[in-house]
């Protein structure tokens, strides 16, 4: 309905000024669930990206996910690390990720495994971050210096 399109804009703008860089699958699901539907299929996902508009929020990927930034952000591989705040480690960006590898540096942890661990401890997860801990490692390799 074109008269809700402006009121659906605007809640999409307020999920990314409070929770971007956030993936799109996880502001579509944000949506969804703000409108009572348990499902997020593609005529919800096509709406939100049409919420979306061009050009308004830069864009990036995360392997296979796309990644929604603020309006004013620069895109970068690192940003500061905004807690867990109820979501699943891994709905959490890559670059967030890295920034509580920064984090975990300034508490004594150095080695790669042990910043893993710290992650795996932080999240309560006894198995492993298999995907974003090689993700991280090969952000390491590529920006040494971030």
């Amino acid at each position: 309905e074109p008269s809700y399109r402006s009121h659906l804009r605007r809640m999409v703008d307020h999920v990314i000024s409070r929770e971007a860089p956030i993936y799109f699958d996880v502001l579509v699901e944000r949506i969804a669930r703000a409108h009572g539907f348990q499902r997020s299929g593609e005529v919800v996902q096509r709406t939100v990206w049409a919420a979306l508009g061009r050009g308004r929020f830069p864009s990036s990927r995360d392997g296979d996910r796309h990644l929604i930034w603020p309006a004013d952000a620069e895109i970068v591989s690192k940003t500061a690390y905004r807690g867990a705040g109820g979501r699943d480690h891994g709905d959490i960006p890559l670059p967030e990720l890295a920034g509580l590898a920064e984090i975990l540096r300034a508490k004594g942890l150095e080695e790669e495994e042990e910043i893993i661990r710290g992650m795996q401890e932080h999240f309560g997860l006894e198995g492993s971050l298999p995907q974003h801990a090689s993700d991280l490692k090969q952000q390491r390799v590529n920006n040494p210096c971030d």
